[in-house]
């Protein structure tokens, strides 16, 4: 290439086509301008600088105003006819020394500004989890030596299982276990002994339903509530309606549970 404009970091480019029209870059090495960017520069008897400034005050203006359809361009009228205050020279040069002044002040409440959004937003789950640990540790609140003992909590939990797994209705884990705190603060799993910190699963556990045969009318049209996906509500997390009931009939002849507010 032996014609064109040349330009190098002491220059600023103005992008006039595509998406970004409106931007105002610094060259990162000397070469040949292409047609998507033009030169912004500033009369002899003007502070540059402080026509930048007021360039970076109105570049939202000029970014949303952009014409064109299928390749928007930086719209050149609006750009042209902006109207700039015009003080000194010497007042143009004063208002830059000041905003170079508090530029590192500005920059340094954004990233304060930045951290504390972060924050915030981070806030109520740490908060929440915070709050779990603090209940697991027996810190939320005022322990009273009278309570009766985790230990005993969980024998009884164990009795109610096993009366469970005897009726059939769930089934014992082949690897039943339970979590302890040890001498060195750490937690631990043994297969037998008592403990009064127990996995998830020894002290609740997860019933399936089943659907009744849809092609059997006997089982339907009942006096039961009969619960699916669409009755369940996000707002509210509950149980909105049922749309369908089924007999005893067909709750007998399903693997579907009875479940109640208890």
């Amino acid at each position: 290439m032996t014609s064109g404009v040349v330009v190098d970091p002491t220059k600023k480019v103005i992008l006039v086509d595509g998406e970004n029209s409106g931007e105002i870059m610094t060259p990162p090495f000397k070469g040949y301008m292409g047609s998507t960017f033009k030169i912004f520069s500033a009369v002899f008897s003007f502070n540059y600088d402080y026509l930048l400034v007021i360039f970076l005050y109105n570049k939202e203006k000029y970014r949303n105003s952009k014409i064109g359809a299928a390749i928007p361009h930086l719209n050149k009228d609006l750009f042209r006819n902006s109207l700039i205050a015009v003080p000194p020279l010497e007042e143009q040069k004063r208002i830059i020394e000041r905003i170079n002044m508090i530029e590192p002040l500005v920059s340094e409440y954004s990233h304060y500004e930045e951290k504390l959004t972060e924050l915030e937003s981070g806030f109520p789950e740490k908060l929440k989890k915070s709050i779990l640990q603090y209940a697991i540790e027996g810190k939320l609140v005022k322990q009273d030596p009278n309570d009766e003992p985790a230990s005993v909590l969980l024998e009884r939990i164990k009795t109610e299982k096993d009366a469970l797994i005897k009726a059939g209705k769930i089934k014992r884990d082949k690897n039943e276990s339970f979590i302890y705190k040890g001498d060195d603060k750490n937690y631990y799993e043994k297969l037998i002994e008592k403990c009064v910190v127990s996995r998830l699963a020894d002290v609740g556990f997860v019933t399936g339903g089943g659907t009744p045969s849809t092609t059997i009318s006997s089982y339907w049209n009942g006096n039961i509530v009969w619960v699916t996906p669409a009755d369940m509500s996000c707002r509210t997390k509950y149980i909105d309606n049922s749309r369908k009931k089924i007999t005893k009939e067909g709750l007998d002849n399903s693997s579907a549970k009875l479940i109640s507010k208890n």
